[in-house]
């Protein structure tokens, strides 16, 4: 059901729920990560809070970090960064790009509490 997935973004905890294996450290995250792209996933892009992201391809795993910020609330932080992948993604067909536009919108979202109300607009990012 994996193969042919351009992108699957779980976050740590999904990630050892569809996998079956432990993502308690960065070296867990990228193993489990590399067992997806071994069942046909393209890109595994795994959310991990304040460490960053961990990005697993064909050209190999590295963690980008997250901005930091003071978290008040991180209702919808995922689903937010999500969208920021998706709508950077559309603009520019760059992975890393999105990545790093989608976690400047989930560390904005954090900052705020609720889910849709702490999501930014364009204008906010910039």
């Amino acid at each position: 059901m994996l193969n042919g997935i351009r992108f699957l973004v779980p976050n740590r905890h999904e990630l050892a729920d569809l996998t079956g294996l432990p993502t308690d450290t960065v070296a867990d995250v990228e193993a489990a990560a590399k067992a997806l792209l071994r069942r046909g996933v393209e890109t595994v892009i795994v959310t991990l809070g304040r460490d960053g992201v961990l990005r697993a391809g064909v050209d190999g795993a590295r963690v980008i970090p997250a901005p930091i910020v003071q978290a008040v609330d991180t209702t919808g932080a995922g689903d937010t960064f999500v969208g920021g992948v998706a709508a950077e993604w559309c603009r520019t067909s760059d992975v890393d790009s999105a990545i790093t536009f989608a976690q400047r919108a989930a560390a904005y979202s954090v900052t705020r509490r609720g889910a849709q109300a702490s999501m930014p607009w364009l204008s906010d990012l910039d």
